[in-house]
């Protein structure tokens, strides 16, 4: 979702070198979008160090994606 970019951008500089942020085109990359079962736009994957997954369907604003990262950053 494009309105996400912006927010990525920010906190990807926030937090750089501490959090990788990639974009997948869904219509691009299908093949993708079904290894992880995305159903809707825009689905954000999260995957931590450990390689635990969690999704979260729809948009966040830039204080909740933010608040998300911390707490994963914080494992």
């Amino acid at each position: 979702c494009e309105k996400l970019v912006p927010i990525f951008e920010k906190l990807e500089k926030k937090n750089e070198g501490k959090i990788k942020f990639t974009r997948v085109d869904v219509d691009q990359d299908p093949e993708m979008a079904a290894e992880n079962d995305v159903q809707a736009v825009p689905t954000l994957l999260f995957i931590d160090k450990d390689g635990n997954k969690e999704v979260n369907v729809g948009l966040l604003s830039e204080e909740e994606l933010d608040a998300k990262l911390q707490a994963l950053l914080a494992k």
